[in-house]
Order: C-alpha cells, then structure tokens, then sequence
C-alpha cells in the first residue's frame, strides 16, 4: 500500500473529529463562538509549535512567516465571508459551495505543478467533490437567491478558504516547514480574536464558555492530527489525490452527527454519503 495513502485518509478522519468536536463546543455555548475560536487558535498553536520543537522542524524565514499569515489571514476572513453569505442566503448551498476551495489545490496542482490523473482517479475526484457538496445541501431548504450580496461572499469564501490548504501545497513544493506555518496559521487567530474579546465584541466569558473551551481544545489535537497528515501525505502523495480524500472530512463529521447527536439524513445525503465511500474507492485503485 502507498504510505501517503494511509495519511491522507488519516487527515479526513483526524479533521472530521476536529471539527465534530467544534460543533459540540457550540452546542455547550451558542454565545461563546469567539471564546471558543479563541480556545482551539491558542491550543492548535501550543500543539503545532512544541510538535516543531521537539522534531526539530520549527524554523522561521520571511517567506514561511508571509505563508503562515496569509494562510491564518484566509481562514479567518474566508470564515468571515462565509458568515455573512449564510446571513443573507440559502445555509446548505453556501456550505455546499465553500467545500469546492480544495477544488482550486486539485486545479492548481494539475496546471502548475504538473501532476496527472489517470481516468479512473478523475473520475474518483469529481465523485468526491460532488458528493461532499451534495452532502452540505437542505432538501427542505430553498436555494432561491435573493440579496445580490452572497454572490460576491460566496466567492470570496472558496477563494480565501483556499489558502489554508493550498499553502500546504506550496510549503510543499518549496521545502517549507508545514507545522511552522501552521502554527503561525492559528498565531493569527490568537490575535484576532484576542482583539475582538479586548474590544468587547463579545462576552469573554459567556455561558458554557469553559465547557466549550475545553472542546475547543480537544478539536485542536485532531486538528493537528488532520492537517499535519495531511501535510505529510502531500510529501510523497500527488496532491490532486490527496487533496479529495481530505475533504472526505465532511463524510467522518456526518457519521459522528448521525451516530452520536442523532441527526437525521435525508435521502440525497445518503446517496452522498456512498457516493464518498464510492470515489474513495476509485482513487484506491
């Protein structure tokens, strides 16, 4: 079996807990979204950076600092985006969309880095995308667009989303220490939200805040556990193949909802659902 197979698949279940467990923070604290933003930038950023210590792999250049931060800004302002788009738009259709950001590392990878699919591998990539956004979609929901406004928020949020995981890629291609710059990518949201709870925008200490900070803190180790994976697995693994399989995180969160929480699916999910299985299984041949 290929090494960077096993990793990447290591890095959509390690980042569908992370974020499973991001969801439980939220539904201890409905009010403490800061604080619990808050709780997994500072202990992603403690995990990433004595990870980087004690292999050795933490080194700072100007480059890798401007990666880090454009990475950390990306995130932060392609969530923020992504908020806005789902306030005046159709939830399901905005999440569905967002998920195509690790579309443009496929694209990126084919067109400047010289990577190539066979037939079988394209047809496993386009399957896992489609399902991964047809997985985010509300049947019940309409997707009638209204305020002109999401259309711009909803291309900002693929495109800025877009540098958390395409950054990875480069850090790849350019022999940069990945951690490095993931921890300078959570760094970033240490000081943005830290600025937001100094200024009083939101209540630093909100019900169910701790609870939700401690969740927080575990989301962070999967986290980690997710994007270092996935980091690794980009050393060897063609990132036009690796890239899909992560996204595969949002099939790992469902189950997690669905088995736990107890959330219902609808039919159109469940197709989804084998549809991943199904492309994950195409890529593996």
């Amino acid at each position: 079996m290929l090494a960077w197979f096993p990793l990447a698949v290591l890095s959509a279940a390690g980042f569908g807990v992370s974020a499973f467990f991001m969801k439980l923070a939220t539904l201890r604290s409905p009010q403490g979204r800061v604080f619990i933003l808050m709780g997994l930038s500072v202990s992603a950023t403690l995990i990433f950076t004595t990870y980087g210590l004690i292999q050795g792999v933490l080194e700072f250049s100007a480059a890798l600092v401007a990666l880090g931060v454009v990475m950390g800004l990306g995130t932060l302002l392609g969530n923020s985006c992504w908020v806005n788009a789902v306030a005046v738009g159709p939830a399901s259709l905005t999440q569905a969309l967002a998920n195509t950001n690790t579309l443009l590392v496929v694209a990126m990878s084919l067109i400047f880095f010289n990577e190539r699919l066979t037939v079988v591998e394209v047809a496993g990539v386009l399957v896992v995308f489609v399902a991964a956004a047809l997985l985010a979609v509300d049947p019940n929901e309409s997707i009638s667009i209204t305020d002109r406004r999401w259309y711009p928020l909803i291309v900002g949020t693929v495109l800025l989303l877009f540098f958390r995981v395409g950054g990875l890629k480069l850090a790849d291609e350019f022999n940069l220490s990945s951690t490095t710059a993931l921890a300078l990518t959570y760094g970033v949201g240490i000081v943005w939200f830290g600025a937001a709870i100094g200024r009083g925008i939101r209540d630093p200490n909100p019900p169910g805040a701790w609870g939700g900070f401690a969740l927080a803190a575990i989301a962070a180790i999967f986290s980690f556990i997710g994007l270092q994976s996935y980091a690794f697995a980009l050393v060897e693994g063609p990132a036009s193949i690796v890239t899909p399989i992560f996204a595969a995180n949002a099939l790992v969160l469902t189950v997690l909802t669905v088995t736990i929480l107890r959330e219902r699916l609808s039919t159109l999910q469940t197709i989804a659902l084998l549809g991943i299985v199904g492309g994950l299984i195409l890529l593996r041949l």
